[in-house]
């Protein structure tokens, strides 16, 4: 069944102490002219200015927009990117390097047929561009899914090469501070669907990437760890029950444990649940769990990360009965075990979904996604 979304895409900033109450502090949205406008992406500087990537429609074409916050939801700028052929751009992620520097990245297309993988960097105080990086990879669709930075300020792009019919491959990029190509890595298991979907780094600069997997038995939750050089060090496949299993974001926290956060499919009566996966710094599983709505309908997970006391948060929509998708924030103690979760419905009752997760050094937790307004279009 076809669906359409007319929803209003905005970010919300909540104090997430173990002990207290969520609150909202402040609240700011984008529109383009009532068209459609997608968040997909979020961070904050040290200065707790907040960066948010995504895709804006101005009538013709989908271009990728990025808006810089001050502390108190102000907008200090916000820079469009048209690629080299317009038609449809679309945004994936964004990270801010040491020098206070913004990359944002994603696709563009470069030819009725062709599309590339892309990184842009912008400079954090005016929003001006330093540099583009684009990945002639295949001449097909190639698709980012996720973006990372390392302790030496090198960007790590991750996504899928489509190399005809079903056939894709991982593709992971690391790329210098001055935009130059460092290595890139593919990966692929059967010539069937190999799709990167989420990348990360270390305290080492080692490079984390995870995506789905054909492995015969459908899809998997497949895990590679690269060192800085791009060198691989282990790789891990996880199979739910059999079914469908694709992951959506990956973490390292400060103890070196390895977080994994997707959906796996459950059966007719459950859908998709989203399914939360441990393993520790070797590549061995520790733990899973997995949590879903009460309707049994499709409940998506969208981002992970971890606090330096390295509790684990993940965000994303969850189907409740009588309700709308909502906005879905939950976390989970190191040793697997619920503490709290926090679930958003607009007023509309319609369909949410964050998209986006970030914590500071006072624990407060960033969310970013969008959220339905009835008679309007999508809006962040």
């Amino acid at each position: 069944m076809k669906r359409i979304l007319l929803s209003s895409t905005f970010t919300i900033l909540f104090l997430s102490f173990s002990f207290s109450q969520v609150n909202i502090l402040w609240e700011s949205r984008f529109d383009n002219n009532n068209f459609d406008d997608y968040s997909k992406d979020i961070e904050i500087d040290a200065a707790g200015n907040s960066y948010i990537v995504g895709s804006t429609y101005n009538g013709s074409q989908f271009n990728i927009i990025a808006i810089k916050y001050d502390p108190l939801g102000a907008e200090v700028w916000n820079v469009t990117h048209d690629g080299p052929q317009s038609g449809l751009d679309d945004a994936v992620g964004l990270v801010v390097d040491s020098n206070g520097d913004v990359i944002i990245a994603g696709h563009h297309q470069v030819s009725a047929t062709d599309f590339d993988i892309f990184a842009k960097k912008l400079n954090g105080s005016t929003g001006a561009t330093v540099w583009t990086y684009s990945h002639t990879g295949s001449s097909n669709f190639d698709q980012l899914r996720s973006i990372a930075i390392d302790g030496n300020d090198n960007v790590i792009l991750a996504g899928g090469l489509e190399l005809g019919g079903a056939n894709t491959d991982f593709i992971t990029i690391s790329i210098s501070p001055s935009g130059a190509l460092n290595w890139n890595q593919t990966y692929s298991n059967s010539g069937d669907r190999d799709f990167a979907s989420a990348v990360t780094t270390d305290a080492a600069n080692a490079v984390y990437v995870t995506g789905e997997s054909n492995s015969g038995n459908g899809l998997d939750y497949y895990t590679i760890k690269y060192n800085s050089a791009g060198a691989q060090q282990w790789a891990r496949r996880f199979d739910g029950v059999g079914q469908a299993d694709r992951p959506f974001d990956i973490t390292v926290a400060d103890d070196g444990n390895v977080y994994v956060v997707g959906v796996s499919y459950r059966g007719l009566n459950d859908d998709d649940d989203i399914l939360l996966l441990k393993m520790n710094n070797a590549g061995a599983v520790v733990w899973d769990v997995v949590v879903g709505g009460s309707e049994g309908a499709d409940d998506k997970a969208r981002s992970v990360i971890t606090d330096p006391l390295n509790n684990i948060y993940i965000t994303g929509s969850i189907k409740n009965t009588g309700n709308g998708e909502d906005y879905f924030v939950s976390r989970y103690r190191p040793n697997g075990n619920f503490h709290w979760d926090y679930v958003y419905q607009s007023p509309t009752n319609g369909f949410d979904e964050a998209k986006g997760l970030r914590i500071n050094s006072n624990y407060e937790l960033y969310v970013s996604g969008y959220s339905n307004v009835t008679g309007s279009s999508d809006d962040y």
